[in-house]
């Protein structure tokens, strides 16, 4: 029996609730909005556990990006 691990962020005053499985994808995200900073993360890096100012950014982008998903459909 697998257990999903569900985990809750606060963007704005908006709660958006993500599993590991969309964490990852979030995290891949955020690793392309870093790419185009001109940074480079290891593979796997975990934005979401990162106290660096930058990574935190893309971070919460990726997350506003899936909230904004999510609430209005607007990249569907």
């Amino acid at each position: 029996m697998r257990i999903i691990k569900m985990l809750t962020y606060e963007i704005d005053g908006d709660t958006v609730t993500i599993d590991d499985e969309k964490k990852a994808d979030l995290n891949a995200l955020a690793s392309r909005f870093y790419s185009r900073l001109g940074y480079k993360a290891k593979e796997g890096f975990d934005f979401s556990a990162s106290e660096h100012p930058q990574e935190q950014m893309v971070w919460t982008m990726a997350i506003e990006a899936y909230y904004m998903h999510i609430s209005s459909g607007i990249f569907d």
